[in-house]
């Protein structure tokens, strides 16, 4: 019997066909290390790591590659404000997300590339777009000129004045940034400014942007294509319309023979009304420890109690997994 699953970018279910045949190369979106999981976590990663324990019953070989993101805006933010670096920021909330995500009985992946290992990398992505005119350096900054990509949008089904509003606070077109050439497009790399920390590049002392950092991840673990890129429904935009960009402006290949088949988690939502991420810390599973200091896994009716609640509407508050 085939398989068949759903792609976000064609909004239809497809016959699963690998690039290469009995192997699965699959790429999930991590966290962005600022802050420990919360429940829209768990229920993600619950949903790839099933997907990935089917396609290996199913008898594929699977290369399951997540990524942390240990560059960002919010982990600098946390650092200013608990005066450490970004570094150790980082180090908290990844062992904070294995010790939660085990529990869990989700599996390791494969590989669990970082921001800060691939700098050389994300810097040469951003020069191949430079040079085939996809993007522009703006004073120690590097956009993608949107405007030169025709399709798109077409990952979200987004129109123009549609894009504004984008996820987790990561569109900022209406900031009036004198350096960009069009309101949307967007940083690929970003100058630092004094007393921040950086890297170097081409373009001066910075930081990659959000969305170049996972095209750089998946060509250099994974390569050019990938099977299956996976992630949660608030990733579609603007990140995995962006990684699109990126990846076909890069390569000319389209995004069907690059990222394979687009899958996406559904946000979490309560009353109907998709929960903002700023307040995803108040339905936060906790690291209750037994009084003989074994850490219990919590079992799958717990956490389907737990995301249950929290679909239906009910008040969860700071309440525990472990607990139900």
């Amino acid at each position: 019997m085939s398989l068949v699953i759903y792609n976000t970018q064609t909004r239809q279910k497809e016959t699963f066909t690998p690039i290469e045949p009995g192997t699965v190369k699959m790429y999930c979106c991590g966290v962005t290390v600022y802050d420990h999981c919360h429940l829209g976590h768990a229920r993600s990663y619950i949903t790839w790591d099933t997907a990935r324990r089917y396609l290996i019953w199913r008898g594929y070989d699977v290369q399951y590659v997540q990524n942390f993101t240990d560059i960002d805006d919010k982990i600098l933010n946390r650092a200013i404000a608990e005066d450490c670096t970004m570094a150790e920021v980082s180090e908290t909330y990844i062992a904070s997300y294995f010790e939660d995500l085990r529990r869990l009985n989700v599996k390791d992946a494969d590989d669990y590339p970082r921001v800060t290992e691939h700098i050389p990398q994300i810097c040469d992505l951003i020069q191949t777009l430079i040079d085939r005119d996809l993007a522009y350096a703006a004073g120690g900054d590097v956009y993608y000129a949107v405007q030169k990509f025709p399709s798109y949008g077409k990952l979200s089904g987004r129109s123009e004045d549609q894009m504004q509003s984008g996820a987790s606070g990561r569109v900022d077109a209406g900031s009036g940034d004198p350096k960009k050439r069009h309101p949307f497009d967007f940083a690929l790399w970003k100058a630092a400014k004094p007393g921040e920390p950086f890297w170097e590049s081409p373009w001066g002392q910075g930081r990659p942007g959000w969305h170049i950092e996972c095209s750089a991840m998946i060509r250099s673990r994974l390569g050019d294509s990938i099977d299956i890129h996976g992630g949660g429904g608030d990733l579609v935009f603007p990140h995995h319309e962006n990684e699109i960009a990126q990846s076909e402006g890069a390569t000319g290949k389209p995004s069907s023979d690059l990222l394979g088949a687009q899958r996406h988690g559904a946000c979490q939502r309560r009353k109907n009304v998709e929960i903002p991420r700023q307040f995803h810390h108040h339905s936060r599973f906790a690291r209750n420890r037994r009084a003989d200091g074994d850490s219990p896994v919590y079992p799958a009716s717990a956490v389907s109690q737990a995301v249950g609640l929290y679909r239906r509407g009910d008040r969860l508050g700071n309440e525990r997994l472990a607990d139900f």
